[in-house]
């Protein structure tokens, strides 16, 4: 039977065990949690790096293709949805498609034209870091340091987007373009916009010529828009096209440069 003393001696040896497990355990919580927070900060350096070359040509040329294919694929759905004449299945009018494939086109486009504003104007891409806030007033707080999007950059102005970059464009083009902007702004993506003229204006240009004259009721405007809506899209494709090798060989430091 081990005596009074040896009994003490093993617990305060056993005790020292736990205790240098204990710190052995800490500092490898700690290395783990210093490991992880590194790597959230390379996720987060590596994330900001993406942010800024998602604002080059390709970036937006690449979410341009994602929207057409969009767009074609909502024709499709709807070449299935009707008769063989043209008339819905169901009776029903397929203005939900109609004004989907119009923001999607649209948006389309809107990238294109970004894309081309910043190859011909690489200054809209800000390189340094500025004061992020977020809410308004009295809810208005600090969110961090960061990279933003140039205000040039935020509107989905589509004609101003083709004037400031240059874009050349027909009278029809411009019209087009002034259509698919009231897409983008709320008829593609909410039933109603903020106020009923608007509401208004949209629907009787989308039924009535400017002369009064009614337009064909049984004519989509899939049907009525999608070959100049292509048109369009490829015109500005072809342009992004042309202007991102230019890019490449201008400002090849720029899409290298370390954040």
């Amino acid at each position: 039977m081990m005596s009074e003393e040896g009994q003490k001696h093993a617990s305060t040896k056993t005790l020292e065990q736990r205790i240098l497990l204990a710190l052995q355990h800490s500092e490898m919580l700690q290395k783990q949690t210093a490991l992880e927070k590194n790597l959230v900060l390379r996720a987060k350096i590596e994330l900001e790096r993406l942010y800024i070359e998602h604002q080059m040509p390709n970036g937006w040329m690449t979410h341009a293709c994602v929207l057409k294919r969009a767009a074609d694929a909502v024709i499709a759905e709807q070449k299935k949805a009707n008769l063989p004449d043209g008339m819905p299945r169901d009776g029903l009018v397929f203005v939900d498609l109609d004004i989907v494939y119009l923001y999607l086109i649209g948006a389309a486009v809107e990238n294109l034209l970004k894309g081309i504003y910043v190859a011909r104007c690489p200054r809209l891409i800000k390189l340094e870091k500025e004061s992020i806030y977020e809410g308004k007033g009295r809810n208005k707080r600090y969110k961090g340091d960061g990279y933003k999007l140039n205000p040039n950059l935020v509107t989905h102005k589509l004609t101003a987007l083709a004037k400031n970059s240059g874009v050349e464009l027909t009278g029809d083009e411009c019209n087009l373009l002034k259509t698919l902007e009231k897409f983008i702004d709320w008829a593609g993506r909410y039933r109603i916009p903020k106020d009923s003229l608007t509401f208004v204006d949209v629907q009787l240009s989308m039924h009535f010529e400017p002369d009064g004259e009614s337009k064909p009721l049984r004519e989509s405007f899939i049907e009525k828009f999608s070959t100049s809506t292509n048109n369009l899209y490829n015109k500005c494709r072809d342009i992004l096209r042309e202007d991102a090798k230019l890019w490449k060989l201008a400002a090849p430091s720029l899409s290298t440069r370390p954040i």
